[in-house]
């Protein structure tokens, strides 16, 4: 404990703040070769991280610890040019996306936000699976291609998870080659092999989620019987622990998992006995155990929704169900389902949470698009001028923008905007 409060003063010292915009907060900037004192991780964003499991002084009446379910105040503004536009922006409104140098339009790709850039890959175009991607700086409403030099091969149905560093793709239906897994460094342009666990489900439809210090796969298939195992992948050591299978859901594909409080929470999707499920688990990588989550007032079974943590609870959205489109929230503090005001609900898995409201977003739907505030448990539209079009899309949050991208079918042509709520 000793070495650990050293190591945070010496880092703290340096700064006048701590860092309260992703899981790792004190900072420092990164040295001559990316170098970082008291063995501290150097991150995409030029700053030195703290490692999981120390404590950040300067976040008062919070669980500080880095990766140890921290979760700042979801959607607070980023620092100054963190990928924040003009604040200039009227409220409620939308702006275009540059398709200059954009990769090509594109579905069932991955999104991840860096604090600076989103940055998709992979997906299938209207030529075909791909192993390409771009880097979107909403500052300068600009893209940048990802390097394709040991890219792992083409995908589509994969998952990608943020590291504060690194961009780790894992899984997915998989085009042939030999790098069917690895991590991309945004700052070096590069890619960096992933050890592959035959163990670990890499088909369509598992989830992934990083805990601060492991990236946590489970379930999946792309058909029956799915999945009821996972793995957790530590970048540090480029190995592989598998996760416990006492006590974990039935194994099941295209349900939701999110990180909260220290867990990893799954829940939805289908198993081999059901095409939609209303139950879950959650998983404590700590104890390498599970625990059960209630029914009582659960939404709807569904299939390919969205869940988004937040501080308060999970928010399910989206998705596909024959028995009602009600979005929940879950608490699990209290193991608790709460239904959410069905008046002008909208239904749709690009969601996001500004801190004080939930957003979601469909084009398909009416209305299109919506906020939530659970203090009046109301929804209200947004707006829907200068709003993309309907399409495939990913999205990503930025702390002030909703970003959206993907395409048009037929034709393949690009859709994306960014909201400000």
């Amino acid at each position: 404990m000793g070495v650990v409060v050293l190591r945070l003063l010496t880092l703290c010292a340096l700064v006048s703040s701590c860092y309260g915009a992703e899981l790792a907060p004190c900072k420092v900037t990164c040295g001559a070769a990316r170098a970082c004192p008291n063995g501290a991780a150097c991150g995409s964003d030029g700053y030195c991280h703290l490692r999981v499991g120390e404590a950040c002084a300067g976040l008062p009446g919070r669980d500080a610890r880095a990766g140890d379910g921290f979760m700042p105040d979801a959607g607070s503004a980023p620092d100054a040019g963190d990928g924040g536009p003009p604040d200039d922006v009227p409220p409620d409104s939308w702006r275009p996306i540059t398709s200059e140098r954009a990769p090509a339009p594109r579905r069932f790709h991955s999104a991840v936000w860096t604090g600076k850039l989103m940055i998709v890959w992979g997906g299938a175009s209207s030529a075909g699976v791909q192993a390409t991607g771009g880097r979107y700086d909403p500052r300068a409403d600009s893209w940048t291609a990802t390097s394709p030099t040991n890219a792992p091969v083409a995908r589509r149905y994969h998952t990608a998870v943020w590291t504060l560093s690194e961009m780790i793709i894992w899984g997915g239906d998989l085009g042939s080659g030999s790098r069917l897994s690895a991590r991309y460094d945004p700052i070096a342009d590069t890619w960096a092999p992933v050890t592959v666990d035959a163990t670990v489900p890499s088909t369509t439809g598992h989830t992934a989620v990083w805990s601060g210090s492991e990236m946590i796969i489970w379930g999946g298939g792309g058909f029956a019987p799915y999945r009821q195992n996972g793995g957790r992948y530590d970048p540090r050591t480029d190995t592989w622990r598998a996760t416990s299978r006492a006590g974990a859901p039935t194994g099941r594909a295209f349900h939701s998992a999110v990180w909260a409080n220290g867990e990893m929470i799954i829940w939805g999707g289908r198993d081999d006995a059901s095409p939609s499920l209303d139950t879950g688990g959650r998983y404590d990588p700590r104890t390498d155990t599970w625990r059960a989550m209630t029914t009582a007032n659960a939404p709807a079974p569904r299939v390919s929704h969205s869940a988004l943590w937040t501080d308060r609870g999970m928010f399910v959205v989206g998705g596909e169900t024959t028995g009602g489109f009600a979005t929940a929230r879950y608490e699990p503090a209290a193991d608790r389902w709460t239904a959410l005001s069905e008046v002008d609900q909208v239904h749709g898995t690009e969601a996001a949470w500004t801190g004080t409201e939930l957003v979601v977003w469909n084009a398909s739907w009416t209305p299109p698009g919506g906020r939530y505030d659970p203090v009046r448990d109301r929804w209200r539209s947004i707006s829907t001028i200068g709003a993309p079009g309907a399409g495939e899309v990913t999205s990503v949050w930025t702390g002030t923008d909703l970003i959206l991208w993907g395409t048009v079918l037929p034709g393949g042509t690009q859709v994306g905007g960014r909201y400000r709520p």
